[in-house]
């Protein structure tokens, strides 16, 4: 509960990049991001994920799996793209604890501007 309200707080303060406050009255559209693109990503696999459990193996989740370093999601997420040369794509992995709160496994980011429009990139990254 607590990383799921976390990631909330995040999400509001992390997006969008900026936001426009006008002070005085007036058109400020211009100033505001537009779409530029849709980021489609799959989330297919992970591999050798830390155990962070003591009796067990990690519960990691993306979608939840019970007791496996070694999970298959196959998952499939779209994100606006606003501006490729300043967003990123966090992908972050947590070990399910049941009733406490979840553990942290890792982390990783990918820069929109490292990808290339229309094209498929196939990507293992390391937490």
């Amino acid at each position: 509960m607590q990383s799921t309200i976390r990631d909330a707080i995040e999400d509001s303060i992390m997006w969008p990049v900026r936001k426009i406050v006008p002070i005085l009255p007036g058109d400020y559209s211009d100033l505001e991001l537009k779409p530029v693109g849709m980021l489609e990503v799959k989330l297919i696999q992970a591999r050798d994920l830390t155990n962070k459990d003591i009796i067990g193996k990690s519960d990691p989740y993306a979608v939840l799996f019970n007791n496996d370093l070694n999970p298959i999601w196959n998952e499939h997420y779209e994100f606006i793209i606003e501006d490729a040369t300043t967003q990123h794509l966090v992908v972050r992995i947590y070990d399910d604890e049941g009733v406490q709160a979840s553990e942290f496994i890792g982390c990783a980011q990918v820069l929109l501007s490292e990808l290339e429009p229309g094209k498929v990139k196939d990507v293992w990254l390391n937490l």
